[in-house]
């Protein structure tokens, strides 16, 4: 018994005269034509040709799928190294040139704000984790984990204190040394720069983001 099965739209046609041939063969029809072998052939090559294509362009798209979801999920890591690549080259490119201080100003700028908004949502997101974990746990484990911990920082912060009055006491930092400090004050001269505006507006700039981070901060 034959069994034959084909994943393709020609399938039909070629199961019909593959049928057919071996029918012909089984009842002992041994001069079958020529014609319908070289048809059955030609049919077979056609199939074959295009069930190899059909798996190269399927595997095909099983790797870009595979390069796109693996490009997704690490789209961050990938951009944030691109804008590391970018802030080096950023920073020997224009170190090459030596700008004045206010062109190094304005280049630090987008780095300094950024870091200070950093710094803006760490408290808030620290503190809505801690809100969200307390009112998921039950009250009675609550108390003893909030006991635990005051217990644990208070206890530490007793032995870091002890253990940095002993070695001062022990060393005695700064009893051997004698330092003299002569202060002088220097009138500002006719060629010291003016404030330019440019720096009236970083210094702007960064007020805003620092009066932010505080703002959150009390929040």
């Amino acid at each position: 018994m034959y069994f034959i099965q084909f994943h393709s739209g020609k399938a039909h046609s070629l199961y019909s005269t593959t049928c057919f041939y071996l029918l012909k063969r089984l009842h002992g029809e041994s001069d079958c034509s020529q014609a319908l072998r070289r048809k059955l052939v030609s049919m077979m090559d056609t199939y074959t040709h295009g069930a190899s294509f059909s798996m190269e362009r399927e595997e095909a798209t099983k790797c870009a799928t595979k390069f796109k979801k693996g490009l997704k999920d690490n789209l961050f890591t990938i951009l944030t190294l691109i804008g590391v690549v970018i802030g080096f080259g950023i920073g020997f490119g224009v170190g090459t040139i030596h700008p004045s201080e206010t062109v190094v100003t304005w280049i630090a700028m987008p780095g300094k704000i950024y870091i200070r908004l950093l710094q803006l949502t760490i408290l808030p997101v620290i503190a809505s984790n801690i809100i969200v974990v307390m009112g998921k746990i039950d009250p009675r484990e609550n108390g003893k984990m909030g006991l635990a911990a005051l217990l644990f920082i208070l206890g530490f912060d007793i032995i870091s204190g002890a253990i940095g009055v002993i070695v001062a006491v022990l060393i005695k930092p700064g009893l051997s040394t004698s330092i003299s400090v002569n202060v002088t004050v220097e009138e500002p001269g006719p060629d010291d720069a003016p404030v330019s505006t440019s720096d009236v507006f970083a210094d702007l700039l960064l007020l805003v983001s620092t009066l932010t981070k505080f703002y959150a901060m009390l929040l």
